[in-house]
């Protein structure tokens, strides 16, 4: 076996458990401030808020994606995927620089989303915001998944993704036994018998996504109706990324280990 693979295999394990155990730590808070202002939801809140990801998903989808790669350079990352790609099983230093680039990009997306501040309106949710809000999310993903030469064009990977958001967004069990449906779905998808369910992918992934800005809000002690600040979003997307990068990461190595 490839050592170099080995290691990055381990140290990314090691990341993994890191961040499910903040993740569990945070979760016992939440749910006890949830318990106490639960009752203080409006009526339907939560619902709209899905509605509005569901469709703001839909449209980043089908409309977004063009407009999102003219705002960093894709073929410049395919380029470094492919110089990656030759090296990155035989040189353990160019694969650290090659991961440190990469972060380095990313952490200037946290700054985009802090700097952008979605505002989501009273009730009527603003729905010109949240594809703003996703189509930052799904710039940062599609930015990792093309460094490590994966196609998000794709409907397969389409799922893979939002199936990457419900995963972040979720906690303990939740996480565990989303984490062992990203593996499946990786296996399923290398081997070209994925059944796409696009539409189902998304359902989960706005519910979720409905859920954890209600419950950001709390967190801050902002009132349920009124403006969603820059802080949540950042927050959001922190999360989404950090999980993303870790398992486009991890199945980048297994699979260019498997090839090798």
């Amino acid at each position: 076996m490839n050592k170099t693979a080995d290691k990055e295999l381990l140290r990314i394990r090691a990341k993994e458990k890191m961040l499910d155990g903040k993740e569990s730590f945070a979760e016992a808070k939440l749910n006890d401030i949830m318990n106490k202002v639960e009752d203080k939801i409006p009526e339907g809140l939560a619902e709209k808020l899905e509605l509005a990801f569901y469709k703001g998903f839909g449209f980043v989808f089908n409309k977004g994606v063009d407009v999102i790669e003219k705002t960093y350079n894709k073929s410049g990352m395919d380029m470094d995927f492919r110089a990656y790609k030759n090296i990155m099983l035989n040189d353990e230093e160019a694969l650290v620089h090659f991961r440190k680039k990469l972060d380095a990009g990313l952490k200037k997306d946290l700054t985009l989303t802090a700097l952008e501040g979605t505002g989501l309106g009273i009730l009527g949710i603003g729905l010109p915001d949240i594809p703003i809000f996703i189509a930052v999310i799904l710039r940062s993903i599609y930015k990792i998944a093309s460094a490590y030469g994966f196609d998000y064009d794709q409907d397969s990977e389409k799922c893979y993704i939002l199936k990457l958001i419900t995963g972040a967004l979720s906690a303990g069990e939740g996480r565990e036994r989303i984490k062992k449906q990203i593996r499946r779905m990786e296996y399923l998808i290398n081997n070209d018998i994925y059944e796409t369910n696009l539409d189902r992918e998304m359902k989960k992934a706005s519910s979720l996504m409905a859920n954890e800005l209600i419950t950001y809000k709390f967190v801050q002690g902002l009132p349920v109706v009124g403006v969603l600040g820059g802080y949540t979003n950042v927050k959001t997307l922190n999360r989404i990324v950090s999980f993303a990068h870790l398992n486009y990461e991890r199945r980048c190595i297994e699979l260019l280990r498997s090839e090798g």
